[in-house]
Formats: C-alpha cells, sequence, structure tokens
C-alpha cells in the first residue's frame, strides 16, 4: 500500500515545451480554502456590525447640554460667593430604542469645587460618582449637587458631567457630557484685621479682627487665629483660651469682633521675629477642610530712624531734624543742651521754651505743632539765635542737639543725641 502524505498533495508542475524534467509543487486541499473563506467573512460581519454601531451611537459620544438620543445636562448658578453652598442639577436620559447597562455619572470639577452632598447619595467617598446601573429605552432621571467653592473672588471654575454606559445590545462603551462655567465672587464671610503692620520693641500693641456674614446662614463655622511669634503677653477678648479655635454659628448678617492685645519682643529676644504674620482663617465647619475666608496682617519689627543737627553762629542758628525711616513718628521733642548756660540770657526765632538752670532750649508738639507727627522721610527746621548776657561777640558755647520721640505704647522714649558743635 503507498505512502499518502496527511499534509500535502503534490502534483506534476507544468514546464515549457523542451524542458528536461519537471519540479513537484504543494497544493492546498480545497476543505482549507473554505475555512479560510469563512473567517474572513465572519470578520467582515463583525466589521460591518461595529461601524453601524458606531453610526448608531456616534451621536451620544461626547453629546453636551441635551444633544444626541442619550444626554446629560448640568444647570445651576454661573456666580457664587466663596465658601456659600451652592446647588446644581445634573439630569439624563435614555431616548435610544434598547436599554443601556453600566451606567455611570462621573463629576469632574477644577479642583476648588468641593461637594457636601448630593440626592441620592454618591457611590464614592468623594460625592463625585454615581453608580446608576441599568437605563432602561426612554428611562431619564436627576442628581442634585450641593456643595461649597474654596477660591478667592474673581476666579473662574467649572463643572464637567459625565454619563458613561453600553447599549444592552453592543460590547463598546459610549458616553454623554455636559459642561458649566462658574465664576467666584467675593466670600460669603468677610474678614479683616485693623492694627499697626510697623512696629518698635516693647510697643504695646492691640490688634481688632471683625468678621461679617454676607451670605447665606452657617451652621457650625469654626475661626482659627495664628499669633505672630514676635507677639508676647496675648490677651483676647472676649476671653478665650490661646491658640484654641472659636466655634460658632453665622446667620445671614452676622457680625462680630475679637480684640487682641500684646507686647511685641524685644531684639535680645531670639524667638521674636523682625517680619512675621497675623492670621485669620472662617471655615465652615469644625473639620477645618473648607476656608469661607481668611485675612493676613503683615508685621514688621523696626527701629525708629531719625537724626538732628546743629549748625551756625549763635545770631543765627539751624536745628535740623529728619524722619529717616518708614513709620511715623508723633509726639517728637527737639533740645539743644547749651554748656554755657549761665551766659545765655535768651532765645529768638522760632518759638521754643528754656530751662537756664537746666541749660536746656527746648521745642516739643504740645507747643510747636511741626512736631506733633513727623512722617517717613519728612524733615524740618528750627532757626533761632542764643543771646548772651554779656553781649560780647566773641563769647564761644557749646551744644549739644538731641531729639527724642515717645512712640505709642511704649513706657521709654527712644532718644537720639547730635554731635557737640561749637558756636561762635
Amino acid at each position: 500500500m503507498a505512502f499518502k502524505s496527511p499534509l500535502k498533495e503534490f502534483a506534476p508542475r507544468a514546464t515549457y515545451k523542451g524542458a528536461k524534467s519537471s519540479r513537484m509543487v504543494a497544493r492546498e486541499p480545497a476543505g482549507k480554502k473554505a475555512v479560510w473563506a469563512g473567517i474572513f467573512f465572519f470578520l467582515f460581519i463583525i466589521g460591518i456590525t461595529t461601524y453601524i454601531g458606531y453610526l448608531v451611537f456616534k451621536g451620544n459620544s461626547g453629546a453636551t447640554q441635551g444633544q444626541g438620543k442619550v444626554s446629560i445636562t448640568i444647570s445651576g448658578p454661573d456666580t457664587v460667593k466663596r465658601g456659600q453652598e451652592a446647588h446644581f442639577l445634573i439630569t439624563y436620559v435614555n431616548n435610544e430604542d434598547v436599554s443601556l447597562d453600566d451606567a455611570t455619572v462621573s463629576l469632574f470639577t477644577s479642583g476648588n469645587f468641593k461637594p457636601l452632598k448630593s440626592t441620592p447619595d454618591a457611590s464614592s467617598a468623594s460625592l463625585k460618582v454615581w453608580k446608576l446601573g441599568g437605563l432602561s429605552s426612554g428611562k431619564k432621571g436627576s442628581i442634585e449637587i450641593t456643595g461649597v467653592f474654596a477660591k478667592e473672588a474673581g476666579e473662574k471654575e467649572f463643572l464637567d458631567a459625565t454619563l458613561q454606559y453600553k447599549p444592552s445590545n453592543f460590547s463598546s462603551q459610549f458616553s454623554a457630557k455636559a459642561h458649566i462655567d462658574v465664576s467666584v465672587a467675593g466670600p460669603a464671610v468677610e474678614v479683616t484685621i485693623e492694627g499697626p503692620d510697623k512696629v518698635v520693641a516693647g510697643q504695646n500693641v492691640k490688634y481688632v479682627l471683625r468678621y461679617v456674614n454676607k451670605g447665606e446662614e452657617i451652621k457650625g463655622a469654626r475661626l482659627k487665629i495664628f499669633l505672630p511669634t514676635l507677639l508676647e503677653g496675648v490677651s483676647l477678648s472676649p476671653t478665650h483660651t490661646l491658640n484654641d479655635p472659636w466655634d460658632m454659628d453665622l446667620p445671614q448678617g452676622k457680625e462680630g469682633s475679637i480684640t487682641l492685645t500684646g507686647t511685641i519682643k524685644s531684639k535680645s529676644s531670639q524667638s521674636g521675629a523682625l517680619q512675621d504674620t497675623l492670621k485669620a482663617i472662617m471655615y465652615r465647619d469644625s473639620s477645618g477642610n473648607i476656608s469661607v475666608s481668611e485675612a493676613v496682617k503683615s508685621i514688621e519689627r523696626v527701629d525708629p530712624q531719625v537724626s538732628v543737627s546743629l549748625s551756625g553762629t549763635k545770631n543765627s542758628l539751624v536745628l535740623k531734624y529728619e524722619n529717616t525711616g518708614a513709620i511715623s513718628l508723633k509726639n517728637v521733642v527737639v533740645t539743644v543742651k547749651i554748656d554755657e548756660d549761665q551766659d545765655v540770657d535768651t532765645i529768638t526765632g522760632d518759638f521754643g521754651s528754656k530751662d537756664l538752670e537746666g541749660g536746656v532750649v527746648f521745642w516739643d508738639f504740645s507747643t510747636f505743632k511741626e512736631l506733633s507727627s513727623l512722617g517717613p522721610h519728612t524733615q524740618g527746621e528750627i532757626h533761632f539765635a542764643l543771646v548772651p548776657i554779656t553781649r560780647s561777640n566773641t563769647r564761644v558755647f557749646h551744644a549739644t542737639p538731641r531729639v527724642s520721640v515717645q512712640m505709642e505704647g511704649t513706657s521709654d522714649p527712644y532718644v537720639v543725641t547730635g554731635n557737640v558743635v561749637e558756636i561762635k
């Protein structure tokens, strides 16, 4: 019995006329061709079916604001106050002839929208996903979302809602989308801090924190005050434990204030920084996760910077003083100490006072109005003459100019002494 290959059959290959030999070539059986034809036909049918499904549902992919047979919309305010509750409504509908499987609604935001609650309840801890399951033909529904925006005024926000689903007679996933823009206005609760921003060591200072609710009622709000390190001996009014938060209800229109007093630390205190901040943040609730408003007061500890000089002759003297610093000086006193006081009879020129026994001529804020307040980088002059008792034109005097400033809230004056001047 002759052997027959189970894989291939061989047949003589046609040759050109005159060829001396012929070669054998492989030839596929007819059954295998039928199998390949069936495979190609099946793939063709799958491709056609997929394309038809795409044509049927492509209008729903990326549909916005109700376009397409499967649609989703989102509505709500276009402007909200920071920290105030805002309400948004997501609606969806299946107008296809077939039901939808694995329907899920997802909320995407620019990051500053904080969901508080929803109806129905969300399926995720983030409160941004709702698994709807199946949606029969003609089925519609809605989701109510309440949240707040924790963003400064003038910022733009957005909310995107996406409905993902699979048609029951199709395996591919499709989606419909909706979008809304929201502008964030001023904070619902306004917080401010009043008080000096430039202070000196040893100064007793007072800061007043004020708050007012300009939006809807907030229950269980929390206020936290962050004290500057350069402040010591701090007390609060109303009386309250330092560093503890203030919990309160804020009906619409509610106003309140907190007074903070203390003393600026001395320069020798290592814990007293040159610059610091007093900060207050109002939160929606005791969790402290969502801030409604905040206020920051920058505080800088500086030294008074003032100079004084004396020039001229005894018949025409000029006393110059200047505030070279960045803070205003009040209640300034300028003096000239004359060593040879017994030889001085009186002074003439700009109004001043003299203490002949002490040998001091002085001008102060109570009688010389220019010294009541000396702004930053402001200077002034006092013109006067000394009249000696002997009326001698050869008499020589020695005088020392000095300026002192009593800073508000301090117990000791700040004094600067100029160089001794010889006056002829």
